[in-house]
């Protein structure tokens, strides 16, 4: 509820601050009407909730009411000022809900245009009608995710094996094979602070459009 007075407050065309003194109700007669107003909201809310205690926004609620919306009617019944409440809250409410459908679409739109304009761009890659790194660069300048990039990289592992021989040439070639096995097996443990890079290059493989969606 806090959030419908929020927009009855954006939407309210007057309030006692901003009210014209020389055309606008004399300040005691607002005060009255504003008064009566709040009356009948806390009627209202005890009689739909069956509760002594009411919520501190109702006071707001009247004021707005009383002030931007228009005079209230001859009869300030209970159900009289409900209805009031309640049309008040369904007019917010139903801005608020189409609010949300906008911003969806918006959204909805948004990613659709990204997804071709990524599309667009990748096949223009592959027919290396631009340059992979000047495309990401204005993609990212767009806001839109960058195309992904193959890289071939090699590393040199610092590896130590401690193997049995007869002789050095004979360690090599039994930590050679230690280390194969252990390659395969998966069971090779290294210190990742020595790893070292040894280079990268871009795979001139193409992208694969698939990988897009």
């Amino acid at each position: 509820m806090t959030d419908t007075v929020e927009l009855l407050d954006a939407q309210n065309r007057a309030t006692p601050e901003a009210a014209d003194p020389e055309t606008g109700p004399a300040a005691t007669d607002l005060m009255i009407h504003t008064a009566v107003t709040e009356e009948m909201l806390v009627a209202a809310w005890q009689a739909t909730n069956g509760s002594g205690d009411t919520p501190v926004w109702l006071s707001r609620v009247a004021t707005l009411l009383a002030a931007g919306y228009g005079p209230m009617p001859a009869t300030p019944t209970d159900e009289t000022a409900h209805h009031l409440l309640t049309a008040a809250a369904a007019a917010a409410n139903a801005t608020a809900e189409a609010a949300v459908v906008e911003a969806n679409a918006r959204q909805l739109a948004h990613d659709e245009f990204s997804n071709d304009v990524r599309r667009r761009a990748a096949r223009a890659v592959n027919n290396r009608e631009i340059c992979l790194s000047g495309t990401n660069y204005a993609l990212e300048r767009l806001g839109i995710t960058n195309l992904p990039v193959e890289y071939s990289v090699e590393l040199l592992v610092p590896v130590t094996v401690r193997v049995r021989a007869t002789d050095e040439e004979d360690a090599y070639d039994r930590a050679a094979d230690e280390v194969r096995d252990m390659l395969c097996g998966g069971d090779l443990d290294f210190d990742e602070y020595d790893l070292r890079r040894e280079g990268a290059q871009v795979s001139d493989e193409e992208i694969d459009l698939d990988d897009l969606d």
